[in-house]
């Protein structure tokens, strides 16, 4: 979906440092700023409202999917991640509440895996019980 006339150039240079790139790199060029710094300023927030945008939303949202993992499901948290708030994650009750085996492991420690020490499993080392 063609959005870059709607991009400022901070938003266009986003755009073109993570087009190929890898979790980490994403999110830690993605931390901190807002949709609103990297949209046009007459576009703005609207950019989100925008059908096939937020279509394109709707379809990649794990919150937005209506079936329930049949997999056990581990998630690895930071009650302080400014990224992804632990208020804001709504899949747990809907998870539980259809039977899927889910369990959560919350650590105090930094957001992105890249800074994290190396005593500190990432989720994909932590067995599942």
């Amino acid at each position: 979906m063609p959005i870059s006339s709607q991009l400022t150039q901070s938003g266009r240079e986003l755009r073109d440092r993570i087009a190929s790139a890898c979790t980490n790199e994403i999110l830690t060029s993605g931390a901190g700023p807002s949709i609103a710094d990297g949209a046009d300023p007459a576009v703005g927030m609207e950019l989100l409202d925008n059908p096939p945008v937020r279509e394109v939303l709707n379809d990649n949202s794990v919150e937005k999917l209506a079936s329930i993992p049949n997999a056990p499901v581990y998630e690895w948290h930071s009650p302080t991640d400014v990224l992804i708030p632990l208020n804001s994650i709504t899949t747990l009750h809907r998870y539980c509440g259809g039977g899927a085996y889910y369990t959560s492991g919350f650590s105090v420690a930094a957001t992105i895996p890249a800074r994290l020490p190396k005593n500190v499993p990432s989720p994909s080392e932590v067995p599942l019980m």
